[in-house]
């Protein structure tokens, strides 16, 4: 297993020495050091899983994961959730390849590296996942299976108190009819 501090970027696999084949790898970091992470993640960033390498190709079959503080829709309780998202990429040692893809604004897979890449920089890959998998409905666990009326009893009541019947006075004005020209004037 892999497990080192490495000197370029937060979270990055060391490619020398890399063996061909299957390696373990398991990288951290605090995620307050890692530039531009959403405020939500707290803690450290834990990426662990595989790296295979095939001559020139590396894929990456990881799974990172980072306690999230979030705010319940529901309820307005903070609550913590740990957010678990898998990334598989791959890159190729391809120096011109690299050059070129280096001027795009948004590459698509597989992404290349300089031939000389003595790391594999995946800080931007798991960030990105990261807050891609925060989720845009924000309800604590406890509250997740539980109607609302449940969790605010009040909002029954309302619902009870609105059901109850019309006075029959008022039944005489659903009997009025109005026609098109009459309203608008």
């Amino acid at each position: 297993m892999r497990k080192r501090k490495p000197t370029t970027g937060l979270l990055a696999i060391e490619l020398q020495g890399l063996q061909s084949g299957k390696q373990w790898v398991a990288i951290e970091a605090p995620a307050r050091d890692i530039p531009d992470m959403f405020p939500e993640f707290e803690g450290t960033v834990m990426v662990v899983g595989t790296v295979e390498k095939f001559e020139n190709k590396y894929i990456l079959s990881l799974e990172a994961r980072c306690i999230a503080r979030l705010t319940c829709d529901r309820s307005n309780e903070e609550y913590e959730e740990e957010i678990v998202v898998p990334i598989a990429v791959t890159f190729i040692k391809n120096s011109e390849l690299y050059a070129q893809q280096k001027l795009e604004v948004d590459p698509e897979p597989p992404f290349y590296i300089h031939d000389d890449a003595k790391y594999l920089d995946i800080t931007d890959y798991v960030r990105q996942e990261l807050a891609l998998h925060l989720p845009m409905k924000r309800v604590a666990p406890w509250y997740r299976d539980k109607e609302l009326e449940e969790i605010f009893p009040f909002l029954q009541r309302q619902r009870q108190e609105r059901e109850q019947p019309i006075d029959e006075r008022w039944n005489v004005l659903r009997k009025l009819k109005f026609d098109e020209e009459s309203q608008q004037n």
